[in-house]
Protein backbone atom coordinates (compact mmCIF):
# COMPACT_ATOMS: atom_id res chain seq x y z
CA UNK A 1 0.00 0.00 0.00
CA UNK A 2 2.94 2.02 0.81
CA UNK A 3 4.70 1.44 -2.61
CA UNK A 4 1.15 2.41 -4.21
CA UNK A 5 0.98 5.81 -2.45
CA UNK A 6 4.81 6.38 -3.12
CA UNK A 7 4.07 5.98 -6.71
CA UNK A 8 0.93 8.01 -6.64
CA UNK A 9 3.37 10.79 -5.13
CA UNK A 10 5.59 10.07 -7.86
CA UNK A 11 3.51 10.16 -10.49
CA UNK A 12 1.57 13.61 -9.74
CA UNK A 13 4.80 15.19 -8.63
CA UNK A 14 6.11 14.16 -12.74
CA UNK A 15 3.04 15.90 -13.98
CA UNK A 16 3.18 18.96 -11.84
CA UNK A 17 6.85 19.52 -12.81
CA UNK A 18 5.99 18.69 -16.84
CA UNK A 19 3.19 21.16 -16.54
CA UNK A 20 4.80 23.65 -14.49
CA UNK A 21 8.14 23.71 -17.52
CA UNK A 22 5.32 23.71 -20.31
CA UNK A 23 3.98 26.43 -18.70
CA UNK A 24 7.64 28.22 -18.60
CA UNK A 25 8.32 27.20 -21.91
CA UNK A 26 5.13 28.65 -23.45
CA UNK A 27 5.55 31.91 -21.44
CA UNK A 28 8.95 32.62 -22.72
CA UNK A 29 8.03 31.99 -26.12
CA UNK A 30 5.22 33.90 -26.16
CA UNK A 31 6.70 36.82 -23.93
CA UNK A 32 8.90 37.95 -26.98
CA UNK A 33 11.69 40.26 -26.60
CA UNK A 34 11.13 42.84 -28.44
CA UNK A 35 13.76 42.27 -30.80
CA UNK A 36 14.11 44.63 -33.62
CA UNK A 37 15.03 44.28 -36.79
CA UNK A 38 17.53 46.17 -38.11
CA UNK A 39 17.02 47.94 -41.39
CA UNK A 40 18.63 46.89 -44.31
CA UNK A 41 21.36 49.00 -46.16
CA UNK A 42 20.16 51.02 -48.84
CA UNK A 43 21.01 49.59 -51.95
CA UNK A 44 24.04 51.54 -54.54
CA UNK A 45 21.39 52.87 -56.48
CA UNK A 46 19.10 54.01 -53.89
CA UNK A 47 21.97 56.03 -52.30
CA UNK A 48 22.89 57.88 -55.42
CA UNK A 49 19.64 59.34 -55.72
CA UNK A 50 19.00 62.49 -53.41
CA UNK A 51 16.78 61.85 -50.16
CA UNK A 52 13.41 63.34 -51.51
CA UNK A 53 13.45 60.26 -54.14
CA UNK A 54 13.89 57.76 -52.41
CA UNK A 55 11.14 57.41 -50.29
CA UNK A 56 10.89 55.57 -47.27
CA UNK A 57 7.58 52.67 -47.57
CA UNK A 58 4.71 54.34 -45.46
CA UNK A 59 3.76 52.26 -41.99
CA UNK A 60 0.59 51.00 -41.85
CA UNK A 61 -1.90 53.49 -40.43
CA UNK A 62 -3.93 51.94 -37.29
CA UNK A 63 -7.23 53.02 -37.52
CA UNK A 64 -8.06 55.32 -34.28
CA UNK A 65 -11.48 54.70 -32.20
CA UNK A 66 -13.34 56.85 -30.13
CA UNK A 67 -13.01 55.87 -26.11
CA UNK A 68 -16.77 54.36 -26.56
CA UNK A 69 -15.58 52.46 -29.49
CA UNK A 70 -12.73 50.90 -27.98
CA UNK A 71 -14.12 50.01 -24.72
CA UNK A 72 -17.19 48.24 -26.03
CA UNK A 73 -14.73 46.89 -28.95
CA UNK A 74 -12.37 45.51 -25.99
CA UNK A 75 -15.29 43.70 -24.06
CA UNK A 76 -16.74 42.41 -26.95
CA UNK A 77 -13.34 40.83 -27.67
CA UNK A 78 -12.55 39.59 -24.11
CA UNK A 79 -15.95 37.98 -24.33
CA UNK A 80 -14.97 36.45 -27.31
CA UNK A 81 -11.42 35.09 -25.91
CA UNK A 82 -13.04 33.51 -22.53
CA UNK A 83 -16.15 31.91 -25.09
CA UNK A 84 -13.29 30.23 -27.26
CA UNK A 85 -11.14 29.35 -24.04
CA UNK A 86 -14.11 27.59 -22.23
CA UNK A 87 -14.90 25.64 -26.24
CA UNK A 88 -11.21 24.53 -25.96
CA UNK A 89 -11.23 26.66 -29.41
CA UNK A 90 -7.61 27.78 -29.00
CA UNK A 91 -7.08 29.22 -32.40
CA UNK A 92 -9.90 31.28 -32.66
CA UNK A 93 -8.65 32.78 -28.51
CA UNK A 94 -5.63 33.14 -30.15
CA UNK A 95 -6.81 34.92 -33.06
CA UNK A 96 -9.13 36.98 -31.16
CA UNK A 97 -6.25 38.33 -28.48
CA UNK A 98 -3.87 39.52 -31.65
CA UNK A 99 -6.50 41.54 -32.56
CA UNK A 100 -7.53 42.86 -29.73
CA UNK A 101 -3.58 43.26 -28.57
CA UNK A 102 -3.21 45.81 -31.77
CA UNK A 103 -6.02 48.20 -30.56
CA UNK A 104 -3.58 47.97 -26.90
CA UNK A 105 -2.27 51.77 -27.28
CA UNK A 106 -5.74 53.19 -27.53
CA UNK A 107 -6.52 51.34 -24.27
CA UNK A 108 -7.22 52.67 -20.37
CA UNK A 109 -4.79 51.59 -18.23
CA UNK A 110 -7.80 48.92 -16.66
CA UNK A 111 -8.84 47.75 -19.95
CA UNK A 112 -5.02 46.50 -20.84
CA UNK A 113 -4.68 45.40 -16.94
CA UNK A 114 -8.25 43.14 -18.02
CA UNK A 115 -6.53 42.14 -21.18
CA UNK A 116 -2.84 40.70 -19.84
CA UNK A 117 -4.72 39.12 -17.83
CA UNK A 118 -6.97 37.39 -20.10
CA UNK A 119 -3.68 36.36 -22.08
CA UNK A 120 -2.29 35.20 -18.76
CA UNK A 121 -5.37 32.55 -18.19
CA UNK A 122 -5.11 31.81 -22.06
CA UNK A 123 -1.24 31.03 -22.08
CA UNK A 124 -2.12 28.88 -19.04
CA UNK A 125 -4.72 26.92 -20.81
CA UNK A 126 -2.54 26.73 -23.86
CA UNK A 127 0.56 25.54 -21.93
CA UNK A 128 -1.89 22.59 -20.37
CA UNK A 129 -3.40 21.40 -23.87
CA UNK A 130 0.53 21.54 -25.26
CA UNK A 131 1.37 19.53 -22.06
CA UNK A 132 -1.67 16.80 -22.97
CA UNK A 133 -0.61 16.93 -26.98
CA UNK A 134 -4.18 19.10 -27.86
CA UNK A 135 -2.93 19.63 -31.45
CA UNK A 136 -5.39 22.52 -31.01
CA UNK A 137 -3.31 23.92 -28.77
CA UNK A 138 0.08 22.95 -29.76
CA UNK A 139 -1.55 25.38 -33.31
CA UNK A 140 -2.55 28.24 -31.37
CA UNK A 141 0.59 28.69 -29.14
CA UNK A 142 2.58 28.43 -32.30
CA UNK A 143 0.76 31.04 -33.82
CA UNK A 144 1.05 33.02 -30.89
CA UNK A 145 4.84 32.84 -30.82
CA UNK A 146 4.76 33.90 -34.40
CA UNK A 147 2.79 36.95 -33.78
CA UNK A 148 5.77 38.02 -31.03
CA UNK A 149 8.45 36.53 -32.90
CA UNK A 150 6.86 39.66 -36.23
CA UNK A 151 7.22 42.68 -33.96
Amino acid sequence: MINFLDSMKTTRRMKDISSGLALLLLGGLLAGCGRKEEAAPPTPAAAALPPEVVAAPAPTPVPTYSAADTAAAVAERLRQIEAAQKAREYEKAAEAMLQLRMRQQQMNEQQAALVQQRMRTLQADLAAGVASGDPRAIAAANRLRQAASVR
